[in-house]
Formats: C-alpha cells, sequence, structure tokens
C-alpha cells in the first residue's frame, strides 16, 4: 500500500516535474541539511555513483574515488600514469605510453590526475614478457635461474621451439614495481 503512495511522486521525479530538492526540503527540516563544499563536486558525485577502488593509486583531490587499473597497458608501480573518468566504471588508470591514451583524451574534461599511492604492502603485478632465445639444451634453466637470482616468481612459462635453432619463452612474472621490472629484464640480458 505504501508503494502506491510513492508511484505519483516517482513518475513526477522522472517526469522532472518534481526536483529531488524540492521532495528533500519537504521531508527534512530547513537548516538541517548542509552542503558539503562545491570545489569536490566532480569527485563526490564519482564517489557516490561508482565507490572506491584500488588503494595503490589515487586520484589527485580526492581519498576513495572508484579506480582501477586499464587492461590495455596494466601500468605497474613506478610507471607514469594518467587517469581518465570512463562512463558506469570509475576512473581508468593506464600508462602514458599506452597507445590508447591519444584516443581516450579526445573529451579532455573526463582526464583526471592520479599518482601511486604510499602503500605499507608490497602488491606483485602480473607482468607477460617474452624472450627469444637461442633453442640449446639447458636454456630454460637458464632463464629460470636468472629470474629467480633477482628474487622473482614465474606464474607460468610456455617454450616454443622455432626453425633455425631458434625458440621463443613467454611467461608471466610477478613484478613489485617499476625498478624491479627493469632488474629482471637486466638480468635475463645478462
Amino acid at each position: 500500500m505504501t508503494s502506491s503512495l510513492f508511484q505519483p511522486l516517482s513518475a513526477s521525479l522522472a517526469a522532472g516535474k518534481v526536483s529531488a530538492r524540492q521532495v528533500v526540503s519537504k521531508l527534512v527540516p530547513e537548516g538541517t541539511l548542509v552542503e558539503k563544499d562545491s570545489n569536490n563536486t566532480l569527485g563526490s558525485a564519482v564517489r557516490r555513483v561508482l565507490g572506491v577502488g584500488e588503494q595503490k593509486i589515487k586520484v589527485r583531490g580526492f581519498d576513495d574515488l572508484m579506480v582501477f587499473r586499464a587492461t590495455c597497458c596494466k601500468p605497474i608501480r613506478g610507471e607514469k600514469i594518467v587517469g581518465y573518468i570512463t562512463r558506469g566504471k570509475g576512473v581508468s588508470v593506464h600508462s602514458t605510453k599506452c597507445p590508447n591514451v591519444v584516443n581516450l583524451f579526445y573529451a579532455p574534461e573526463r582526464q583526471i590526475e592520479v599518482e601511486w599511492g604510499k602503500s605499507s604492502t608490497v602488491t606483485a603485478y602480473p607482468v607477460r614478457l617474452s624472450v627469444r632465445v637461442q633453442n640449446q639444451p639447458g636454456v630454460l634453466a637458464a632463464i629460470s635461474s636468472k629470474i629467480a637470482s633477482v628474487n622473482t616468481n614465474i606464474q607460468d612459462l610456455d617454450a616454443v621451439s622455432h626453425e633455425n635453432q631458434k625458440g621463443t619463452i613467454n611467461m608471466t612474472v610477478e613484478i613489485k614495481d617499476l625498478k624491479h621490472l627493469e632488474r629482471v629484464i637486466k638480468s635475463l640480458r645478462s
């Protein structure tokens, strides 16, 4: 029975005949509600709609926006990053080197500054590496030894032989930050 009372009100709201402000002013005594600082209207709107996200990345000026690393470039701690306000998903964080960033910023009003947050816990990012090798006995053992020597875990590995005694080793390794990745690459090159 109560829902039938609200049907005309919801229809009026949907049609734009009555504003949400008018409804609130009838339900809540005057002076009870105080409007928050209008400087953060964008952030508060995104927060209300989308919630909070990855704690490792912060939107400058806001503490609790929904933030996620873009799947196209999967930025890791230490890389230069940029944020893009998506429709309905929150703030998508891309590496500044991501080829999709150029396409995303045709709407500059949706660009937002992001930064890596300070975190006491170290998060491992899965990074896909592809190594071209000379196909010979012991090469797989040498590669995994080099990776282990810089305290890095291999999540998965796939080795393929090609013609002319060449091969490719594709692997996913757990990387803590950009410097860690550089140490792994340097170890593999040696």
